[in-house]
């Protein structure tokens, strides 16, 4: 998938681009995109993007949430938030999942 769609999607959502959230939230789609949905999120995901950011995965999982939480705390544009992630079942693992889906059949 497409980086720059991802960050676009991100960006219109009103992720902050300066948080690091917004990166491992890309890196999570990208992973998503080749390795499929299946990948347990704990186990897999986030230790996969810590090794490639330098980090922990416990700070990986923090930094999605907080992302997550930035933009449905109506900092973010509410109208894409509830298109891509919605505000309801607020967990990471939820909210990647939709996130992807959706870029996933936009793609097509």
């Amino acid at each position: 998938m497409n980086r720059a769609k991802i960050e676009d999607t991100l960006l219109a959502m009103g992720v902050p681009t300066g948080i690091k959230g917004f990166n491992y939230i890309a890196d999570a789609i990208q992973i998503f995109d080749e390795r499929g949905t299946d990948i347990q999120i704990t186990k897999e995901l986030y230790p996969a993007i810590a090794k490639k950011n330098n980090t922990t995965p416990s700070r990986v999982e923090r930094a999605i949430r907080n992302a997550f939480g930035i933009v449905r705390s109506h900092k973010g544009n509410p109208e894409v938030v509830e298109k891509y992630i919605g505000f309801t079942n607020c967990n990471n693992s939820s909210s990647l999942k939709q996130l992807y889906m959706i870029l996933k059949r936009e793609e097509t």
